[in-house]
């Protein structure tokens, strides 16, 4: 699959975000927020609106007890294949 500006999903590195310091209410320290790129955030939210209708269809390994995100996504992989 390719974006629209011809970079490879499969080599796509997103930008590190931009980070902000905002005040904590009622207290005189700050705390970091980190700001995505528009571009990679709408890519990111594209590919999850594709794919997680067909991840939620083929598993649910990611909601259940005793099993971890990294092997709901080596399942997701075997199951892509």
């Amino acid at each position: 699959m390719v974006i629209r500006y011809g970079v490879p999903l499969s080599r796509y590195m997103p930008k590190p975000l931009k980070i902000v310091w905002v005040p904590k209410s009622g207290k005189l320290t700050q705390r970091p927020i980190g700001l995505p790129a528009i571009k990679d955030r709408a890519l990111q939210t594209l590919v999850n609106l594709v794919l997680l209708p067909l991840v939620e269809l083929t598993s649910v390994k990611g909601l259940r007890p005793y099993i971890d995100c990294k092997m709901a996504i080596s399942a997701s992989r075997m199951q892509m294949r």
